[in-house]
C-alpha cells in the first residue's frame, strides 16, 4: 500500500502472502508482489542492495480476516524475535553505503 508505481524496473517487491479477495464494499483486494518471501530469509546475495524499504505489519488486535488483516496483514506473536531476524537479514543484503527505511 506505500508504493505509488508497483511496476517500476528498478524495485523488487516482497512478501510472504499472496491474495486475491473481494472486500466487503464489493472493492478488490490483490497481494502479488514479485517473491513471496519471508523477510527473515531473504535469497539474495550478501551486499545485493542500495535500497532496501522495510514495511511490516503493525496492526495488533486485527482479525485474520478482516479487511484490515486482508490488506496490511496479521501482527504474529513471535513478532518481537521475527523483527530481529528480519533487520539483521536486511542489513545482510544491503551494501555498506545502502540505506535501510523502516516504515
Amino acid at each position: 500500500m506505500f508504493w505509488f508505481h508497483m511496476q517500476h524496473e528498478s524495485a523488487i517487491y516482497m512478501d510472504k502472502r499472496e491474495l486475491s479477495a473481494t472486500l466487503c464494499d464489493g472493492r478488490t483486494l490483490e497481494v502479488n508482489y514479485d517473491s513471496i518471501v519471508v523477510f527473515r530469509d531473504i535469497p539474495f546475495s550478501d551486499s545485493s542492495f542500495y535500497l532496501i524499504v522495510l514495511d511490516p505489519t503493525y496492526l495488533l488486535k486485527v482479525g485474520e480476516y478482516s479487511w484490515l488483516g486482508k490488506k496490511y496483514g496479521v501482527f504474529e506473536k513471535s513478532r518481537s524475535n521475527d523483527m530481529k531476524q528480519g533487520f539483521i537479514e536486511c542489513i545482510r543484503v544491503l551494501k555498506r553505503s545502502g540505506t535501510l527505511i523502516f516504515k
